[in-house]
């Protein structure tokens, strides 16, 4: 199974284009890493709202909110 997920420059960016799930903006803050490897959702994003993860990679290595 080849998934594409997205890539953005900064966690902020990835938190505005919102929840995958329901849409709403996540706090950027929230931020986690996973066990997933780069261009396989290294990071995560757990919805306040709908308790759905986000998953997505960054341009850059350093993680910034």
């Amino acid at each position: 199974m080849n998934k594409a997920f997205p890539r953005y420059q900064s966690a902020q960016i990835a938190a505005n284009w919102g929840c995958y799930g329901c849409c709403q903006k996540p706090d950027p803050q929230t931020i986690q890493t996973t066990e997933y490897p780069p261009n396989r959702g290294q990071y995560a994003f757990k919805c306040t709202n709908c308790q759905s993860w986000t998953f997505f990679d960054l341009q850059n290595t350093e993680v910034t909110a």
